[in-house]
């Protein structure tokens, strides 16, 4: 599995570094966050036509590269936040909302104000 890993051109160890193609990734991350589409959306027939017409050289990546990418997102965001309330020593009170969805999946959201 090692052998393989090394010479797998999926794993995304071994692909070119290229920046162009990691800063399309992180745009179609952030997209994917902040209009809240599924990650499996970049998979369907349409979005597949509708970047190869505006970008053919770009390889669209796997839900789990997307995925990386999104809890990379996410990581990068709360560093920044934690710099931000570390520097400026102010208060943060916080609040919590429950809900449940018609389709019966449970929900929580978490607002901080300072």
């Amino acid at each position: 599995m090692k052998q393989h890993s090394t010479v797998c051109n999926q794993n995304p160890k071994n692909l070119p570094n290229n920046s162009e193609d990691e800063r399309k990734r992180k745009a179609l991350a952030k997209m994917i966050i902040l209009d809240k589409l599924p990650l499996s959306s970049v998979q369907t027939v349409s979005f597949k036509r509708f970047m190869e017409a505006l970008c053919p050289d770009f390889t669209i990546p796997s839900v789990l590269t997307i995925a990386r990418d999104c809890c990379e997102y996410y990581l990068e965001k709360k560093k920044k936040l934690k710099k931000l309330f570390t520097e400026n020593k102010q208060r943060v009170c916080l609040t919590v909302d429950i809900w449940t969805s018609e389709e019966g999946l449970d929900y929580m959201c978490l607002t901080a104000q300072w």
